[in-house]
């Protein structure tokens, strides 16, 4: 049989796992830690659990004790195994399931919380804004009242809560992910602005982030989902951005407000959001080469000086040439 010694510490650790591996607060933080840390941490985590399920064991002494009836049962399998071993398997297995358990306890209370605050908070500066910015191909869905209100005319619960959880777990990854990249399209997609972005071929595209993933297995995500709203290309001399396709039409969607979406019919609604899902774009994040927050009027007005300064910067350029040019013509040959 497996030593009692390692038996313990494999109980522990599998213990303190599940725990971080489930706890909204600690599962994106999990692979940040590696080889010897990532054991350490665990059993750490695991030594509480284990204290923890060893004085709810003691309270149920009576139904745990030697004549009891687990014991017995256990014992006819197991005739060499004795009270002590009994009563430390007993221990580690209540930890295991009670790591699982309270784990997801802890995260249902704080969904729970969250929720409260969003659905008490829906219409305030904070987090009314992020209500129309979940995923941007699902605004005209957002404000169909047969979608989002029940037969009283009040909000449904069950769209609200998927909602705020999807928000927190955002905001959770964004806290946890080293990544500057998926940090800034999460403070986009939670207060809704155009994103820049730059990828290797130098194709540009000004877009909103369609929607953001946590990662599966604590692995970051590779991937981007965008709606252009207009795109172009960086000169290959320069490196400046020059815009040349501007989507009409995803342009008009999402200048409706949500009382003109309210107007529309349920086929016109459809239309909207197919029109969106047309224009969708995943990339992967290896290609994007930079990413900036974008503002029109501020890249018109930088636009002018920056034309105006490439001409000089161009003609400059062109004059040395010339000089050095008539220079090399003028040099007197050697007789």
């Amino acid at each position: 049989m497996i030593s009692v010694t390692v038996l313990a510490l494999l109980g522990m650790a599998l213990s303190g796992y599940l725990f971080s591996s489930r706890f909204i607060f600690s599962k994106y933080r999990l692979s940040k830690y590696q080889g010897h840390h990532l054991l350490y941490k665990c059993l750490g985590i695991g030594l509480v659990v284990f204290g923890l399920s060893a004085a709810l064991f003691a309270l149920t002494w009576p139904f745990t004790s030697q004549s009891s009836l687990a014991f017995e049962f256990l014992a006819r399998a197991f005739p060499e195994m004795t009270q002590s071993q009994f009563n430390l398997y007993s221990i580690l297995l209540l930890g295991i399931i009670g790591a699982d358990m309270f784990a997801r306890l802890l995260n249902r209370v704080i969904f729970r919380s969250f929720y409260i605050l969003y659905s008490d908070s829906k219409n305030d500066a904070t987090y009314g804004s992020t209500s129309h910015s979940l995923t941007i191909n699902q605004q005209a869905s957002e404000t169909d009242p047969a979608l989002t209100n029940d037969r009283r005319g009040k909000p449904k619960r069950p769209l609200l809560k998927k909602r705020s959880d999807y928000l927190l777990d955002l905001i959770v990854y964004k806290k946890c992910t080293d990544n500057g990249y998926i940090t800034h399209v999460i403070d986009t997609f939670l207060s809704p602005s155009p994103l820049l972005l730059t990828l290797d071929t130098r194709r540009c595209y000004v877009c909103y982030p369609n929607e953001v993933k946590t990662p599966l297995d604590h692995q970051e995500d590779q991937e981007l989902s965008i709606i252009p709203l207009c795109s172009g290309y960086r000169d290959d001399k320069d490196m400046c951005l020059e815009l040349t396709t501007v989507y009409e039409d995803v342009l008009i969607e999402l200048s409706r407000t949500p009382d003109e979406y309210r107007a529309l019919s349920e086929v016109d609604r459809k239309k909207a959001v197919a029109v969106l899902e047309s224009h969708k774009i995943t990339i992967s994040y290896q290609r994007v080469v930079s990413i900036a927050s974008f503002d029109e009027s501020k890249y018109l007005n930088f636009k002018v000086h920056e034309n105006r300064r490439r001409k000089e910067i161009f003609s400059g350029r062109k004059v040395d040439e010339d000089e050095r040019h008539s220079d090399l013509i003028d040099v007197p040959s050697s007789e």
